[in-house]
């Protein structure tokens, strides 16, 4: 299972690049860790495959309430949780309040920060795809991909300007 892993597009301002069509066309899923901002986003997204997404605290309310705040997938005995991050504290923070609900081998995909993170920590998978879009104070717009067997791995790719 091979999925395309974005999060913090924050649309209409930005527009998603045009990579992620192409990067994405072999996923078998597309995963949105929130703050889509509006529907045109899954719209978007789910031209190019399925998308399962959770809400962010910038998602229009419609959108928000569509949304959930929390979602797990589960692949074979692999579980993969998305959030957004926003909840309490840092995203990492958020992150690894899941993290310690998880068996070792399983993913925690969190956004909100902007920030790419791949690590494993106590054997589970933290995982933010930073943003394709904005940047903030990240050192460049990064988008990923996990891919899942029987263990997850975890890869960041950079938007090129």
């Amino acid at each position: 299972m091979r999925i395309g892993v974005v999060a913090d597009t924050h649309a209409p301002r930005y527009s998603l690049p045009s990579i992620l069509h192409r990067a994405f066309a072999r996923v078998d899923l597309i995963v949105h860790a929130g703050d889509l901002c509006t529907e045109s986003v899954l719209d978007e997204l789910g031209a190019t495959a399925p998308v399962s997404a959770v809400a962010g605290n910038m998602d229009a309310r419609d959108l928000a309430m569509r949304l959930p705040e929390h979602l797990k997938l589960t692949f074979g005995d692999r579980a993969v949780v998305l959030i957004h991050g926003h909840q309490a504290g840092t995203a990492l923070q958020a992150a690894r309040r899941e993290a310690r609900r998880l068996s070792p081998g399983d993913c925690v995909i969190f956004g909100h920060s902007h920030q790419a993170y791949n690590r494993s920590e106590n054997g589970v998978l933290l995982f933010n795809p930073g943003s394709p879009t904005w940047k903030r104070s990240a050192p460049a717009r990064t988008y990923g991909f996990l891919d899942v067997s029987s263990v997850i791995r975890g890869t960041i790719r950079q938007v090129e300007d």
